[in-house]
């Protein structure tokens, strides 16, 4: 999102080839680190980090570090940063059809595509 409009923005980034688990998994990373463009806000609060992403069969598992529950100017709701993230998912790993995101070990949501 940018600061100066609640509109959604997007970024291109290349990554090396890698299988499906190794690319998503610097996928997630990349987003964490917020965006190149200044005029952007992060998804999560700085200092969040991907404690584990696996797949089993057509589900992501994703657990996040306890500082995704922080809020701040840039990030103002979980939800919406759960739902940001997955869609960025789902629009680049079409192989997924259920994203599970933990924080801090319990369960954000897990929707189904």
């Amino acid at each position: 999102m940018s600061y100066d409009s609640d509109r959604l923005c997007s970024e291109v980034r290349y990554f090396p080839r890698m299988d499906r688990n190794e690319a998503v998994t610097a996928f997630v990373e990349d987003l964490l680190l917020g965006p190149f463009t200044n005029r952007y806000k992060s998804i999560y609060s700085k200092g969040t980090k991907l404690e584990f992403c696996f797949s089993k069969g057509k589900t992501l598992y994703l657990g996040l570090s306890a500082e995704a529950l922080k809020t701040d100017e840039e990030v103002t709701d979980i939800r919406r940063s759960a739902e940001l993230i997955r869609k960025n998912i789902v629009k680049n790993f079409t192989s997924f059809n259920k994203i599970c995101i933990f924080i801090d070990g319990a369960e954000v949501s897990g929707e189904e595509f």
